[in-house]
C-alpha cells in the first residue's frame, strides 16, 4: 500500500546530528524563507568561525552548507547564496516573467502546418 507523505517527514540519511555549521545553515535558511520577499537580500552573520583565524574556510563552509540546506528544502532555485569580501549573502530571486510574444506583422506570410 502507498501512503503519501510530505518531504519534511522523510527521515535523515544518517542518525548523526548535523554539524554546528549545517545546523546554523538550516536555521538561517528557515529564517530567510520566512522573512524574505522577492528581490530581498540579507547578510548572514553570527556563523560558527566568524572572525576567527580560519574565517575564509568558515565562509566557504557556510556557503556550501546553505546551498545544501536550500537544496533539501526544495528552494535551491529560488534563493541565491553568494559571498563578497568575506561576507555571505542570501538573495530571494525574482520570478522570471514569460517573454512577451510579438505579433506577426505579416500573418499571411507563412503557410499553416
Amino acid at each position: 500500500m502507498i501512503t503519501p507523505i510530505s518531504r519534511a517527514e522523510i527521515p535523515p540519511y544518517r542518525d548523526e546530528p548535523r554539524s554546528p555549521m549545517r545546523q546554523f545553515a538550516f536555521e538561517a535558511a528557515m529564517d530567510f524563507m520566512s522573512l524574505a520577499k522577492n528581490g530581498d537580500v540579507c547578510e548572514v552573520t553570527g556563523y560558527p568561525g566568524e572572525g576567527s583565524e580560519g574565517w575564509l574556510r568558515a565562509v566557504q563552509s557556510l556557503t556550501a552548507a546553505l546551498n545544501t540546506e536550500l537544496y533539501h528544502l526544495g528552494r535551491r532555485s529560488d534563493v541565491r547564496v553568494f559571498r563578497r569580501r568575506g561576507r555571505v549573502f542570501m538573495e530571494m530571486k525574482e520570478p522570471l516573467a514569460a517573454p512577451a510574444r510579438a505579433r506577426n506583422p505579416w500573418p499571411g506570410d507563412l503557410p499553416k502546418v
